[in-house]
């Protein structure tokens, strides 16, 4: 997927919430976290969201 957001010419798709979403997802999903009760904070030139923390329950993925 975040692949697909960049072409050949180097134009690129549109960065719209829902390619931002479908590419924060895969790497949430690389990274083994869980999007859920994510919040879209900025959409620009970059996307920057705030991923929920659930009270009792560590990380499941890798300490960034």
């Amino acid at each position: 997927m975040v692949g697909d957001m960049i072409s050949d010419d180097g134009t690129g798709t549109e960065f719209t919430v829902e390619t931002a979403g479908a590419a924060f997802r895969e790497a949430c999903a690389t990274a083994g976290l869980d999007p859920t009760g994510a919040e879209l904070l900025r959409l620009g030139s970059n996307a920057v969201y705030s991923l929920s923390v659930v009270a009792g329950h560590r990380p499941c993925g890798p300490r960034l």
